[in-house]
């Protein structure tokens, strides 16, 4: 599992490798709002990492040997 906590936009962003495919997914602090950035065509993310000012994110992919790029809404992948 990765965490990124974004305190000046309240923005929480995780992802979770408990089942068979992994997901990546963006809420608020409180845990509202819940987003799936995403869910399809990946199946072992290793790195997950945050750019603040172009609100994008990258990760890390073992299993397809990628690395991948969406944006805070789950799109331009």
């Amino acid at each position: 599992m990765w965490v990124y906590l974004q305190l000046f936009s309240r923005i929480l962003i995780f992802s979770d490798n408990s089942e068979e495919t992994d997901w990546i997914v963006r809420c608020e602090l409180d845990g509202s709002g819940r987003i799936l950035l995403v869910t399809e065509h990946v199946l072992e993310i290793v790195s997950l990492s945050v750019d603040v000012y172009s609100r994008h994110l990258y990760f890390a992919d073992a299993t397809h040997n990628y690395i991948h790029a969406v944006d805070y809404f789950g799109h331009n992948r």
